[in-house]
């Protein structure tokens, strides 16, 4: 069962650290490590992110959100009214373990496409295109392959990036089902795995000190 720590963004297996989609991407230099302003960033999609979760979930009084989301949040419910139906049973953040792969993430949604017999992840982004954002969906993708997911289904997984923008609107690409560049990369990430296991377990210690 996988345990998974909000403040330091850190998942378990046991005691045992597992590395995340993102992590892997920094480490692989597929994505930018952390500076200062993609920090704020960070922030700013995680009160999103939760604003989304809390809709979705019928819990959300819109005179709690903060004035700085608000146009991200009008988006997504833009969003949900013109392409909700597309979607059934909509899981929010899905802790998604590819337990063989020794990697771990969660997906924002993780929904079933009835009209396409397929399960689909979905990831909603607040911030800028990158190259990465669609293998962060080709991770997610594969690891909801185990037939807990699949049940009823008869295609491989879906993907959909879906990005909001500060003025209300958003721009909606589907992702294929393409697995091969994500496992070059965690095998890249695997040359050194132990060095880059070493520094997460690094980073645990600080935040536990920081608590």
């Amino acid at each position: 069962m996988v345990r998974f720590e909000e403040g330091p963004h850190l998942y378990y297996d046991g005691g045992e650290l597992i590395p995340s989609v993102t992590y892997i991407l920094q480490c692989t230099g597929v994505a930018t490590p952390l500076n200062a302003y993609m920090r704020k960033a960070l922030a700013r999609g995680r009160a999103v992110h939760k604003a989304i979760q809390l809709f979705d979930e019928g819990k959300l009084d819109f005179t709690t959100v903060d004035s700085r989301i608000e146009g991200w949040l009008q988006a997504f419910v833009t969003w949900q009214g013109r392409e909700g139906e597309r979607f059934k049973r909509a899981r929010n953040e899905v802790v998604m373990h590819a337990r063989s792969h020794g990697y771990v993430g969660k997906a924002d949604k993780v929904v079933d496409e009835p009209d396409a017999h397929r399960i689909a992840v979905v990831e909603f982004k607040s911030g800028e295109r990158e190259d990465w954002h669609a293998l962060q969906v080709n991770a997610y993708q594969l690891a909801a392959i185990p037939a807990k997911y699949r049940k009823g289904l008869d295609r491989s997984p879906g993907g959909w990036l879906v990005y909001l923008h500060k003025n209300g609107t958003y721009d909606q690409e589907e992702v294929p089902f393409r697995i091969g560049p994500w496992l070059s990369v965690t095998q890249t990430f695997g040359f050194a795995r132990e060095r880059h296991m070493a520094e997460l377990k690094r980073r645990a210690r600080e935040e536990a000190l920081d608590d």
